[in-house]
């Protein structure tokens, strides 16, 4: 279960927040550089900066989990193109361009 986290803005409190949130809200830029974060239970205010590098460097020392190998897609060339008629048409033209005359 996550500590509910407490904000304070112009000594305003504000709260309680789950972590996911601060961290949310810090992100989007709903908290600034002078807003203050408390978790329950203590008594000490930190700074929105400094409350983010502390959460977030447990997460960073724990190893990510390996992707499964992905699989390799077969890719097939397409079919070439039958010749068309239409290729024959002019040297048909000139044949009965001949024989007109």
């Amino acid at each position: 279960m996550s500590i509910p986290i407490f904000i304070s803005r112009n000594f305003v409190e504000f709260g309680p927040f789950l972590p996911v949130e601060i961290i949310d809200f810090h992100g989007r830029g709903i908290l600034g550089e002078l807003d203050h974060v408390r978790e329950d239970g203590q008594d000490e205010w930190l700074f929105i900066t400094e409350w983010v590098e502390k959460s977030k460097a447990p997460a960073a020392k724990a190893p990510a989990p390996k992707a499964p190998a992905a699989k390799k897609a077969v890719v097939t060339a397409p079919a070439p193109a039958a010749k068309k008629a239409a290729v024959k048409a002019p040297a048909a033209k000139k044949a009965a361009a001949k024989k007109a005359k």
